[in-house]
Formats: C-alpha cells, structure tokens, sequence
C-alpha cells in the first residue's frame, strides 16, 4: 500500500502541475498542531518522516475521495472490493487523521484557496455513506463548516445524524413556547409525568407482535413523502405499530456500529444515537427468529445470510455498551413507554397468553381448530335435537 500511495502522489503533482515543495511547507507549519492532535507523544518520529506521512496519507485520502483513476485502477489491481475496506478502516477511531490536515491538502492538490468551506466536506461524505448500514443515505444539505469538524469520524458521526438532531432542537423549542403558553395561562403544578416503577427493557420482536404489535418499514418511498429520515428515527403509533427504518447487515456493519459507540462513549455527550440504537435493537434480536420476523417485514437487509449471526451481532453489541434505559436522556424513552403501556393492557395480555399456549406451533394450531370444529358440530347437534324435540315427524 506505501508503493501505491508514493506512486499515486507522483503522479498526481505530475498530472496536476503541482510543486511538492507546497506540500511540505504547509504540513510544516501544521505539524505542531497535529502532533498536538494526538494523546500519545509521536516523539518516535522525527519531522521529516512525520511530514512525509501526513503528505502521503492525507494526499491519498484526497484523492481516494475524488474517485483518482489512476488510484482506482491501482486498487482493483491489488484486490477486487479493496475501496469498501479502505472507506471502513478510514473511519476507524484509531485511524483519524485531523480534518485541517485533509482540507489543506485538498487545497493544495486542487491549487486553490477559494474552496467553498463545504465542498470537501461533501465530497468526503458522499463516499463515506456508501459503508453507513443505511440504504439510500444522501449527503444532507447541511454540512458541519470544516473548521469544526475534528476528523472523518466525527463528520460522518454528525452528518449522519443531523436530522435527528435538527428534530430534537425544534421538539425542545415547541416545549419551550408550549410552557410559556402554559405559564401564562395557569400557575404551574409542582408534578411532573410519572411512571410507574423502573423502564424495563421491551420484549423480542416476536413476542411483541404476539401482543398485536405491528412491525412496519420505513422505505425510501415513505421518507421521500415525509422528509429525510434517519436509520434512528423509530417510531410507535396509537394503532400499534412499530415503525423502524430499514438496516442493512454486512460484513462491516458490527464494527463500524461498535467504533461508533466508542466514538460516543470517547465524547461523554448526550444523547447517544448509535448506542441507543444498538440497545433497542438488540433488546427486538433475542433469537434468529426475531430476525427473520423483522426480515420478513422489510426492515432488516440480511447479507450475511445468517439470521441467528445478525441476532447476535447485535447481543454482542448491546452488552459492549453501558447504555441505560432506565435514564431520560435514553433516546427511545417514550416509544419504550408506549410498548409498555400497550402490552400492559390486560386485551392484549390475553391476546398474547392465547397465542404462546395455543397458537406457538403448527400441531397446537391444528389442536385448536379441531376443537373449534368439534364445539361447532356439537352445537349443531345440540339445536337439531332441540328443533326434533318441540318438531317431532
């Protein structure tokens, strides 16, 4: 890979008409602040090899983002698939470079200091979503300015997210006016929601639809008419369904979902989207056959052909994380309080003691219907004989 990254930066000041001198005099003048960047000293590297690392890495991210020919044919040479790996590892904590480094050598590279502030930004993302589970990810309208965006993680991490975050800011400025509204109105009581006991986490997927819980996909059909949604926007409705964007299981997907939760965990931020995620999902993926439940309904796409791998996946992953759902900065909260609330319901606890004695395999089915039949035939019976008893021939 070192072979390729010198030969795709000769070429490229070859093709470009670019000076390297530039290179290093800007990397020279970034280089204490980059080396600051990090927690550990990188003392075991002198200035010259440092700032040949960060030409050479950032120049090939550069041009990895601007789809380089010369790279690309070079890749498919070395191995078929190697750019989704690449786009993985780039987006591995361990792995970041500071965003600054990769926008002044797009700068550089492209000979400009005119840039638009967003235009590598975009660039960059356009290409990191392809690896993002989520099928159908456009790059948002807007995007963080590059001065604020620490690294390739980080920007994903926030554009990815933005609309839940755009939602959150406008839901907490309804409340604020509702509670003006109130204030004005009426003197506050000193009581707020309650409810009852400790939340507890919600039941598989499969057990929750015994209870007449409806499993229902958002498409790309649905989020064009609605507005963008997010992989996270999950929602539960009055009528009992359970509404969740379609995921998409790879290869990859485990470990770009875990080294997102530790980016989370590394910010002590709230809330925590991606860990949240990974908890509601685990606590519906108990078993293979909530997968193929959620599978069968169109929300999960299963490239690993497995559907017990998918289940624990996610069970991995759930106990990697110190999530809890009992807090009120948990995420899902309330669509955890309305699952609750509706399985609570004694109609549907009965619906659901029904079918886990009665309807849980082929032969208590058959059982069931069988006796139907036999009541129904006995009832028949029962008013022929009444109707032979006061009609007598």
């Amino acid at each position: 890979m070192e072979v390729i990254k010198r030969n795709c930066f000769s070429m490229m000041i070859e093709k470009r008409n670019v000076e390297p001198e530039k290179f290093v005099t800007v990397m020279k003048d970034l280089e204490k602040q980059v080396r600051e960047c990090y927690e550990e000293p990188l003392d075991r590297f002198d200035s010259d090899t440092f700032v040949e690392m960060m030409i050479l890495d950032g120049c090939f991210i550069v041009l990895l983002f601007e789809e380089d020919t010369y790279l690309r044919t070079c890749l498919h040479k070395l191995k078929e698939g190697i750019e989704q790996e690449i786009l993985c590892d780039l987006l591995l904590l361990e792995n970041q470079l500071p965003f600054f480094v990769l926008f002044d050598l797009y700068n550089v590279i492209n000979m400009s200091n005119d840039v638009e502030i967003d235009e590598f930004p975009r660039l960059a993302f356009s290409l990191l979503s392809e690896v993002i589970p989520e099928p159908g990810l456009c790059v948002p309208e807007k995007l963080p300015n590059s001065k604020e965006i620490k690294h390739l993680l980080d920007l994903v991490h926030h554009s990815w997210l933005h609309v839940l975050e755009a939602k959150a800011e406008a839901k907490e400025r309804k409340g604020q006016r509702l509670w003006k509204f109130i204030c004005c109105r009426t003197k506050p009581k000193k009581k707020g929601i309650r409810r009852k006991g400790k939340r507890k986490c919600i039941r598989c997927a499969t057990e929750l639809e015994e209870t007449g819980i409806k499993f229902v996909k958002i498409g790309e059909e649905e989020q064009d008419k609605k507005g963008k949604e997010s992989l996270f926007d999950i929602d539960f409705t009055d009528d009992g369904k359970l509404k969740i964007p379609i995921l998409s299981v790879e290869d990859n997907t485990e470990r770009l979902l875990r080294n997102f939760m530790v980016y989370e965990h590394f910010l002590h931020s709230k809330p925590t989207y991606v860990c949240d995620y990974v908890v509601l999902m685990d606590n519906l993926m108990n078993s293979g056959k909530d997968v193929q439940l959620l599978r069968k309904r169109g929300i999960i796409n299963n490239w690993l052909g497995d559907d017990e791998v998918v289940a624990q996946m996610f069970n991995k992953l759930g106990d990697f994380t110190c999530t809890s759902v009992e807090s009120n900065d948990f995420y899902y909260a309330e669509i955890y309080d309305k699952v609750h609330n509706h399985c609570e319901r004694r109609r549907n606890k009965w619906k659901a003691k029904f079918h886990k004695l009665y309807l849980n395999s082929p032969w208590s089915i058959i059982s069931v219907l069988a006796a139907f039949v036999l009541l129904l035939l006995t009832g028949v019976q029962a008013v022929y004989s009444v109707l032979s008893y006061h009609h007598p021939k």
